[in-house]
């Protein structure tokens, strides 16, 4: 019952993974042509969030550092971005 268990947690992890993934890289993609990029850059950590908790979930403790070096780069964009929002606000005002 355990192998059962462990094999369809597993089968999620892979399913999670593949969903999250493809949902990053598309955005990615899609980064140039963004109109509200805080809100990509968002959706992307949240994405990694998911795949980082189905990691821990299933103890694939090796991805867990990538996928927070992911977040961090995402977030350091993020942040970025809004300083250069507000920038150019102000400079406009």
């Amino acid at each position: 019952m355990t192998n059962k268990i462990n094999e369809s947690m597993l089968d999620l992890f892979k399913s999670e993974v593949i969903t999250q993934s493809d949902k990053i890289i598309n955005l990615v993609n899609e980064l140039d042509a963004s109109t509200d990029l805080n809100n990509t850059y968002e959706t992307i950590i949240n994405s990694s969030r998911g795949i980082k908790g189905a990691a821990k979930l299933v103890h694939v403790e090796i991805l867990i550092p990538v996928i927070e070096q992911l977040e961090n780069v995402f977030s350091y964009y993020q942040s970025l971005e809004l300083i250069l929002n507000k920038l150019s606000k102000d400079t406009i005002n």
